[in-house]
């Protein structure tokens, strides 16, 4: 939850968040809520980028984890949701231990603590924070297909399991993945759209979360030939383990550097990012030494990356799109 106001009204805006985020009402006749969620729900079923990212998840960490299916929920569960159902999500999701208050603007340390104590000091309630269960599902090579008749490109991923953000890795990590996919310059993107035209983009990106088996590497883009690009990516995976060059890894550095301090940035500014890096209990001790450990990440770093997290052999490959058109089968 979040609001924004001026400074003069940000008393009356933290009680009004306060009362929301306290006692809210949840009444059963309000289907704003789940009207727009079948909303959602029908343009992703007309998505082939989101219906392979569905069947991703559930590949991934299987149908019985909670990431393995999104998060919109189906149309038939989302219309039994009683008023009951959501007391007991408030009861057991929003409390202190679970929570992060975050504040951005033109406030003081102290004026920021009045305001918390003052709107949030009553609240009591479970002290722990909710840890995801861990995921049992061990990926491997494997290709699943999903027929979106009509379509006129085939979406394809090539996915699996990453490591939490607290990894000592995390930075090298990064910069391995931004040779790999992160930027237009990247290799994929080189491969696939320079030197063989399948796509008009390709990419790779790392899913962070906060739990070791919760996260995500993927690459993927939408291609008019789905089994070349599909078996070029691979190819890029796999030629990743080749040498970074010292001149490549410094440009991609340089290129990174000011994307990667993004915390340091919006973190005064801007409060969903902010909530994001509480979540993934990034040490704000960190913040400030993020240029520094990127420019010390050598191409030696980068190939250590490529061997030790880079898996084409166990990926999985989910293609969406028009079976018949494209030719997937």
């Amino acid at each position: 939850m979040a609001i924004r106001t001026l400074k003069p009204n940000a008393d009356a805006a933290l009680d009004l968040l306060s009362d929301v985020v306290l006692h809210p009402s949840l009444t059963g006749g309000d289907r704003a809520g789940p009207q727009a969620r079948e909303t959602d729900i029908l343009q992703i079923q007309d998505d082939p980028t989101q219906l392979a990212i569905g069947v991703l998840l559930k590949t991934v960490y299987g149908p019985g984890h909670p990431y393995g299916y999104r998060e919109e929920g189906t149309t038939e569960a989302n219309r039994l949701i009683g008023r009951d159902d959501l007391v007991k999500m408030w009861q057991s999701g929003y409390a202190p231990g679970n929570s992060a208050l975050v504040i951005t603007g033109d406030l003081t340390v102290a004026e920021a603590r009045r305001l918390a104590e003052k709107y949030f000091g009553s609240w009591k309630g479970a002290t722990r924070r909710h840890e995801p269960p861990p995921v049992n599902v061990k990926t491997s090579r494997a290709i699943y297909l999903v027929d979106k008749p009509g379509a006129a490109q085939t979406f394809v991923l090539v996915a699996n399991l990453g490591v939490p953000r607290s990894t000592p890795d995390y930075v090298p990590l990064e910069v391995m993945n931004n040779i790999l996919g992160g930027l237009y310059s990247s290799r994929i993107n080189m491969n696939l759209r320079e030197e063989h035209g399948y796509t008009y983009g390709g990419f790779s990106s790392s899913c962070i979360g906060v739990d070791r088996d919760c996260s995500l590497r993927v690459a993927g883009c939408a291609a008019t030939q789905p089994l070349r690009r599909c078996g070029s990516c691979l190819r890029s995976l796999s030629e990743s383990y080749g040498p970074a060059h010292g001149g490549r890894a410094e440009a991609v550095e340089r290129r990174f550097l000011p994307f990667a301090c993004w915390p340091v940035r919006v973190f005064r500014a801007d409060c969903q990012h902010g909530g994001r890096i509480v979540h993934l209990r990034f040490p704000a001790r960190l913040l400030p030494q993020l240029p520094a450990k990127i420019d010390a990440v050598t191409a030696e770093d980068v190939q250590r990356m490529a061997n030790t997290y880079l898996h084409p052999e166990t990926s999985v490959v989910i293609g969406a799109g028009d079976r018949a058109r494209s030719k997937m089968h």
